[in-house]
């Protein structure tokens, strides 16, 4: 009966940990629902590292394609742009 009661209060002691330990107000805001820190999560395309560049050039046929609508495929680190699936 002792470990009963011993292992009762070790869930009640995990259990108010869980739900109001330092995690729980980070995390919501107060009214139960979770929000995402607003810091930090603005970037410009500066900061992102890389833009596709607005048209490129089909590596198989040659013609010029919008990158927007082209079918791309990675290779070695290196992004190619297709007019088609069949190019790519």
């Amino acid at each position: 009966m002792d470990s009963l009661v011993f292992y009762l209060l070790w869930a009640v002691v995990v259990f108010v940990v869980l739900r109001f330990g330092r995690g729980a107000p980070a995390l919501s805001n107060g009214h139960g629902q979770h929000v995402m820190p607003k810091q930090g999560l603005e970037r410009s395309a500066k900061q992102l590292g890389w833009i596709a560049p607005k048209t490129a050039v089909d590596p198989v046929c040659g013609r010029s394609v919008q990158t927007s609508a082209a079918k791309s495929s990675v290779d070695d680190g290196a992004v190619h742009y297709f007019c088609s699936r069949g190019c790519r």
